[in-house]
């Protein structure tokens, strides 16, 4: 699966959580140059990585939530793929952790059955 499918996939499956668990999705295509796929989702913050860089890595508040927000998304099925302090966006208006960086995602095997049947419903794309 490219990237640009997994993380318009992952979006679309994930559409009741834009904008607590992961960003508002906005666009998918290419960019300008019709060279790379691309994904845009709204801006909402900082990454965790640069955060601890400026902070000399005390996050203490800001992990509790990644880890939360984490296990939030593994109850709805998803495994991101990738955790890392560069794909957690920290939104300091609510304090929350959203996730990016879907392109290595994987689905849990008691949800793939259901995934499978969403992905495959007559009139989807």
């Amino acid at each position: 699966m490219e990237m640009e499918t997994n993380e318009v996939f992952v979006y679309d499956y994930l559409r009741a959580v834009q904008g607590t668990l992961i960003p508002h999705f906005l666009y998918h295509g290419s960019d300008f140059n019709q060279v790379w796929p691309t994904a845009v989702t709204s801006d909402e913050g900082e990454s965790l990585a640069s955060i601890s860089e400026r902070q000399s890595g005390r996050l203490s508040r800001e992990m509790k939530e990644a880890v939360e927000s984490l296990q939030r998304l593994h109850r709805l099925g998803v495994l991101h793929g990738d955790v890392a302090l560069r794909n957690a966006v920290w939104r300091q208006s609510d304090r929350a952790v959203l996730w990016v960086g879907f392109d290595m995602f994987r689905v849990r095997e008691d949800f793939v059955s259901m995934i499978v049947t969403l992905r495959n419903k007559p009139g989807r794309k």
